[in-house]
């Protein structure tokens, strides 16, 4: 038999608007009467009904998070962490899956904000082809607290946890070019996003640094996808092998994926034949070819930061600076990016 708030208020002694009250926490309950209502509730083992946390005044017990791949490592560890934040605030979570589709997102922004949930936090898959007036609006829809995370969009004007992008990949390029690499292709991603375009700059910052000039013909832009990135570097493989070049650097972990597949099924040995370097980690690429240098942040880490910024706004605090935050990603050399015996 389900339990309704009426039964509550009989066992408790008390009306059904004083059983609202506690369960919203929302107008006066004296102390006795809400001790009272939470015995009740105990005792009857009630569970609030799911449809009834979205009407607006139960709104407040959800947030959303929109991530644009859950099978990124490092998407699914910035759900661990807004998750960690969520229990501990004892809220519930709603997350959205866009799976790089801008208009699964702008459908996902609608039923959030029929969800009327309390906040969100977006790490948006649209690029700059697709921020149409249409997706801008979608977000500045939303009527609540919003974080950005990742990837910086333009006309919008929320706060964001973002990473410094260009500072760690120059100075993964410069540690290769004093190795001695001048042939390197790059596996870029997609340059229509804030992160894809970041870290093109910083490879080609080191490159200006040195007084050199990548060559066009070695930057392979792409979307962030390992089907991509083992398309390209089969591409770069079918050259005769005098003319490979000497490192592949890849713009994120999922092309990682796939470009180290390419190499595995060439026996190619980083970096007895290609050196290999890249940006995020990814445990699999370890175990695939053991130790890589690798650009890495902790998406778990940023997870917390970003939740920890929406509860801020959520409760108003006087102590939470206002502004982006941004965190810098550590490189840590491994000895992958040393220069082949050829």
């Amino acid at each position: 038999m389900t339990v309704t708030i009426k039964d509550i208020a009989k066992r408790a002694g008390v009306s059904v608007t004083t059983v609202s009250r506690v369960l919203n926490n929302s107008g006066y309950v004296s102390k006795e009467a809400r001790t009272a209502v939470e015995e009740a509730i105990k005792e009857l083992d009630y569970v609030p009904n799911a449809m009834a946390k979205s009407l607006p005044s139960r709104g407040s017990s959800m947030v959303g998070t929109m991530i644009p791949e859950v099978g990124n490592p490092f998407f699914a560890g910035v759900i661990a962490g807004v998750t960690n934040i969520c229990d501990q605030k004892n809220y519930s979570l709603m997350l959205c899956n866009a799976n790089e589709s801008a208009a699964r997102e702008r459908r996902y922004l609608r039923s959030l904000r029929e969800q009327r949930i309390a906040g969100l936090i977006i790490a948006s898959t649209a690029d700059e082809t697709e921020l149409t007036a249409e997706h801008i609006g979608a977000i500045k829809k939303m009527k609540c607290p919003i974080v950005m995370l990742d990837r910086q969009l333009p006309y919008i004007d929320y706060e964001g946890v973002y990473t410094d992008d260009e500072t760690p990949m120059t100075e993964l390029m410069t540690l290769l070019l004093k190795e001695g690499h001048r042939n390197i292709a790059y596996l870029a991603g997609n340059l229509y996003t804030s992160t894809g375009r970041n870290r093109y700059k910083g490879v080609k910052k080191a490159f200006e640094n040195a007084g050199l000039t990548l060559p066009e013909e070695n930057v392979f832009p792409s979307t962030f996808s390992s089907k991509d990135g083992f398309a390209l570097t089969q591409k770069i493989l079918s050259r005769p092998k005098e003319e490979w070049p000497t490192a592949i650097v890849v713009a994120n972990n999922t092309i990682a994926m796939g470009a180290l597949h390419s190499l595995y099924m060439h026996n190619v040995i980083i970096p007895r034949d290609i050196a290999f370097a890249g940006y995020d980690r990814l445990e699999v690429m370890e175990q695939l070819q053991g130790n890589l240098t690798l650009v890495e942040k902790d998406g778990i880490e940023i997870g917390e930061i970003a939740m920890r910024r929406l509860f801020a706004r959520l409760e108003n605090d006087p102590n939470e600076p206002a502004g982006d935050i941004i965190i810098r990603p550590k490189l840590v050399v491994r000895g992958s990016e040393k220069m082949p015996v050829r």
